[in-house]
């Protein structure tokens, strides 16, 4: 199963206590562009545990009531090993609710947000691309709603066309998700038996 990881925010060596899921990530590691894939969009819905441990941080793990990220992947990617790499755009979604379960999807809890059911933060990440083009067609919304899924939807489409298009010079391979045999435990903060740290050399 592939689960997105923040390379950026993952721990460098095993977590006490528990099983681990050793990552070793190198930038020579990188397959070459000319293996990357046609264009893939991908959803997945991390509860708080599962962000927490994928080296993504929600709102406040103290925080009362439902949690949910979801972490929406346009890009580019080819698998080597565990690893898969990309190019493209990651679009981060961190909802939260005192008293409403959080729908697992973008599109859902941009209704929520529209109705004042859940509390967003919404972040994009280009990665893998050099060129300042793909950054420009990204919205500047922090929140979500329905209107600025709207404007997702069509700055997706736009990056797209770029990526598609990209000389193989422009394009660094990032590691974007993991391929781990089980999943993580649901509502554990660190607490269950499932980490992953990552080696960098």
């Amino acid at each position: 199963m592939w689960y997105p990881i923040d390379g950026g925010s993952l721990p460098d060596e095993p977590v006490d206590g528990g099983v681990n899921v050793a990552v070793s990530i190198k930038p020579e590691n990188a397959p070459p562009a000319t293996d990357l894939s046609d264009w893939i969009q991908t959803e997945k819905d991390l509860d708080v545990g599962h962000a927490l441990t994928l080296g993504f941080a929600p709102f406040s793990a103290d925080e009362k009531g439902d949690h949910r990220t979801i972490v929406l992947d346009a890009m580019r990617t080819v698998d080597k090993d565990k690893i898969r790499w990309g190019v493209g755009v990651r679009f981060t979604l961190h909802a939260w609710s005192e008293s409403d379960t959080i729908k697992g999807s973008v599109a859902l809890v941009a209704a929520q947000a529209s109705l004042n059911l859940a509390y967003t933060r919404a972040t994009f990440q280009v990665l893998g691309y050099t060129s300042p083009d793909l950054a420009s067609k990204l919205p500047g919304f922090e929140e979500m709603s329905v209107s600025n899924y709207a404007q997702l939807m069509k700055a997706l489409d736009a990056c797209r066309e770029i990526v598609l298009k990209a000389p193989a010079e422009d394009l660094r391979l990032e590691p974007v998700a993991i391929s781990v045999p089980v999943a993580p435990p649901e509502g554990k903060l660190h607490q269950g038996p499932w980490h992953i740290f990552h080696r960098q050399g």
